[in-house]
């Protein structure tokens, strides 16, 4: 076979797909920060697709059933219109916080709900304990803040920005690493794309707010976008006859040795990541990161802050 058989061959109406939910996740990011109420409209008449093809009895991709897809929008849209709401209003402090508390919930509930998947990999039985580990880390750490009263979020009018303090870097390194195992074996490997862009989305708000904070702060922010995005590019295009009539890229993880291993890996990393919060949680004085400065939660922007001394941690 020859090139240009080889790359016609790796042709599939998938990548254009794929395409489609990168491109829109990166300007539905941009436009989040200059037109947050423009993305909350999208956001929420996204949920008409799911009764008008319903009502036409048009399956939302042929092997899963549509209210699957409703769950999960009810979950991402969760995330999404309290963060959407935050950008598009000037909100008393209090209202930003318990938005912000609701949004952390959410994502709890997001790693909670895969445990109902069936897990008859041994991979997918070891990612369901790190992600039990996840969720009890992710309260730990909010617990952490509030004890030393550290709002979970601050919203920058200057750049449009909202920082979430309420996931480490080391958290969401685990969260990554497990988030992949499970759409991988779940549904495919290309399933895994979803962790790729939300992490292409913090580095795109990292600098388009001059690096004003540490790139973990920027997930709050970046993965509802994402994930918002990446549900309904997924749902309307799973009504368009050119990406159902096609063979489908189905090739999710196996017992691969290597996976084994790197579930059982991310795993212990995930105990470490519980671990540190605890410890930070019973000895308030120790700094939650590097970054931090007496205890203070609250950093200087740009230049400023890279000049700031590390604390050991």
């Amino acid at each position: 076979m020859n090139e240009a058989a080889a790359a016609d061959a790796m042709w599939h109406p998938y990548i254009l797909l794929w395409i489609l939910q990168s491109v829109m996740s990166l300007a539905a990011c941009k436009a989040s920060v200059h037109f947050p109420k423009a993305v909350l409209a999208i956001m929420i008449l996204s949920m008409l697709a799911f009764p008008i093809f319903l009502g036409l009895g048009i399956p939302i991709w042929e092997d899963a059933p549509w209210w699957m897809f409703v769950v999960k929008w009810i979950i991402v849209n969760g995330l999404a219109v309290p963060l959407l709401c935050i950008l598009s209003w000037k909100l008393s402090p209090g209202v930003q916080e318990a938005l912000a508390v609701l949004v952390y919930v959410i994502h709890g509930v997001n790693v909670c709900w895969t445990l109902l998947y069936p897990a008859p990999l041994v991979v997918q039985k070891v990612n369901k304990a790190t992600g039990v580990i996840l969720t009890v880390a992710l309260i730990m750490h909010c617990w952490c803040l509030c004890r030393r009263g550290i709002p979970l979020t601050e919203f920058s009018e200057t750049n449009g920005t909202l920082y979430g303090r309420g996931t480490s870097l080391s958290w969401l390194v685990c969260y990554t690493v497990w988030n992949a195992l499970f759409a991988g074996a779940a549904y495919s490997v290309s399933s895994t794309l979803q962790d790729i862009l939300f992490w292409c989305l913090m580095v795109q708000l990292y600098y388009n707010s001059d690096q004003a904070r540490p790139i973990e702060d920027y997930f709050m922010h970046a993965r509802p976008i994402q994930l918002g995005m990446y549900i309904f590019v997924t749902s309307i295009c799973g009504q368009i006859p050119y990406f159902q009539d096609v063979e489908r890229t189905v090739a999710p993880f196996d017992n691969h040795p290597f996976y084994l291993f790197l579930s059982g890996a991310n795993l212990t990393y995930g105990v470490m990541v519980l671990v540190w919060s605890v410890i930070c949680l019973i000895q308030t004085d120790r700094p939650l990161r590097k970054f931090d400065s007496h205890n203070s939660g609250s950093l200087s922007t740009g230049k400023d802050e890279q000049e700031m001394h590390l604390v050991g941690a």
